[in-house]
């Protein structure tokens, strides 16, 4: 009697861990997504304001990277610039401006390039922050090829470290030509 009580109540428990992890994560869909996600990652505010990508290629050395629509967008081949750093420490990561080691360099800003999700990582390194992230994002639309519009559509973060302005720091500051971006 006692070992038929203590497996029902295994049973019991297993089943409603079992429950509670369907309830927490959900049943997998089996239907198509029919839009895309508004953002990337579901992390980031939607800044794209309602305007549409240019998704006809323009260039024809280049490659395509994916915006937060799931459109694709013709860019230069940046990776090929002599200027591009490939990072050999992380598989994928490219800076296409700034360097491996942000803290003990002399420039206002890192531009990171990572191939595993097709996104920019902008580091600003240096008040005012207005003017360094002026200079970072003309510097990505020349490596890039691309219109400010198109730019809103890359999925991207831009952001400061702590020590160099505590307000800012860990916030999604956007581009500043896109909707929804920090006024600095």
């Amino acid at each position: 009697m006692q070992k038929t009580l203590i497996i029902l109540t295994v049973v019991v428990i297993v089943g409603g861990i079992g429950v509670y992890l369907l309830l927490l994560f959900g049943l997998p869909s089996t239907s198509p997504q029919s839009t895309p996600p508004p953002n990337y990652g579901g992390f980031l505010p939607d800044m794209t304001g309602g305007v549409t990508p240019n998704t006809q290629p323009r260039i024809t050395d280049g490659m395509l990277i994916t915006t937060v629509t799931g459109n694709q967008i013709a860019v230069k081949d940046f990776k090929k610039d002599p200027a591009t750093v490939a990072d050999t420490n992380n598989v994928g990561h490219y800076y296409l401006s700034g360097g491996v080691d942000i803290g003990n360099s002399n420039n206002s800003y890192s531009i990171l390039y990572i191939e595993s999700d097709q996104s920019f990582n902008v580091t600003l390194l240096e008040e005012p922050l207005g003017d360094t992230r002026t200079k970072a994002e003309a510097e990505l639309i020349q490596k890039l090829g691309i219109s400010k519009n198109d730019m809103c559509f890359l999925r991207y973060v831009v952001g400061t470290p702590y020590w160099v302005n505590e307000i800012y720091a860990g916030k999604n500051l956007g581009f500043s030509f896109c909707p929804g971006a920090t006024q600095l």
